[in-house]
């Protein structure tokens, strides 16, 4: 069964690499920005991919509120690197799911605690694809980034709505 498990995974993994690009193959200023002034650039500050990103997030969108759903220990290693955060009251700038539940994006939705600027990060795309692809169907999305292990949701009324499959 593992054999067959990691056949699959790898298999998934290629047709990921065949659809992805890197930065030379965006045509959105905004996405293009984002990925060269705060995803490409060092330093990495933890060794875990979502952490790492989500460390660089914060900084280069300026973000003030971030709620992370069920991970108290990220939660508590955010509040040691940004006392200054505020982690309960909505809008939230960022949302981080280690476990991505469509249905909890929904109902946070729905409470007004996204904005226009608000990012949501998913952790364990593989794991989470059936939910991904609801939300990245979802009306209100508008930009969504695959990067394979992680993803990204955006809702800029500002722009079309747009998918990018990117290499980290």
């Amino acid at each position: 069964m593992r054999s067959a498990q990691r056949f699959s995974t790898i298999f998934t993994y290629l047709g990921f690499l065949l659809k992805s690009t890197n930065q030379h193959g965006i045509q959105s200023p905004f996405v293009f920005r984002y990925i060269t002034q705060c995803l490409y650039k060092k330093p990495r500050l933890s060794k875990n991919r979502m952490e790492a990103i989500l460390f660089k997030s914060i900084p280069f969108f300026g973000s003030k509120n971030i709620h992370v759903v069920d991970d108290n220990t990220l939660e508590s290693q955010l509040k040691q690197t940004f006392p200054n955060l505020n982690y309960k009251n909505p809008p939230f700038d960022i949302m981080v799911f280690k476990h991505f539940n469509y249905q909890t994006l929904i109902r946070i939705m729905q409470q007004k605690g996204l904005h226009n600027d608000s990012m949501v990060l998913v952790n364990a795309l593989p794991k989470n694809q059936l939910e991904w692809k609801k939300a990245i169907a979802h009306s209100q999305i508008t930009v969504s980034i695959d990067c394979y292990s992680v993803g990204f949701l955006f809702f800029r009324k500002e722009q079309v709505k747009e998918h990018f499959t990117i290499r980290l």
